[in-house]
């Protein structure tokens, strides 16, 4: 029992961020590109969320949660669901960890696009956000 308590302990402490490992290589080019810290995030991950956003950025108190709506990307298939997932948390990152605000037409756009239009408009609409 007494073994246990350390371990514990730095569990509850949050010793770092976890990330759904299908997101881990997204994660890395978005902060490659866009810059950003992770400290402030507990967790970032695809799962089922009941409303019909796409993903949300979530605050409680310092920490932060990105969770990407798993139940409402799997309509897509293929490169379009590849193209959705990085779009949504493209999003959702520039929301915790740069404080992007909602904007009117690109990326953090308040209604999502199609796939095709966020391949054909990726390089202006992250570039709009300040990322290389």
């Amino acid at each position: 029992m007494y073994k246990l308590l350390p371990i514990l302990l730095l569990v509850g402490c949050g010793s770092g961020v976890h990330i759904d490992s299908q997101l881990q290589p997204l994660v890395n080019d978005y902060l490659e590109h866009c810059g950003g810290n992770l400290d402030s995030l507990i967790s970032i991950k695809l799962s089922p969320l009941k409303s019909e956003v796409a993903g949300v950025c979530t605050t409680y108190g310092q920490d932060r949660t990105v969770t990407i709506n798993s139940n409402l990307l799997s309509m897509f298939q293929g490169d379009d669901y590849r193209t959705m997932v990085k779009a949504v948390l493209y999003h959702e990152l520039s929301h915790c960890l740069i404080g992007a605000d909602h904007v009117e037409g690109g990326l953090m756009s308040v209604y999502a696009h199609s796939p095709q239009e966020y391949r054909n408009n990726w390089q202006a609409w992250i570039t709009e956000l300040g990322c290389k």
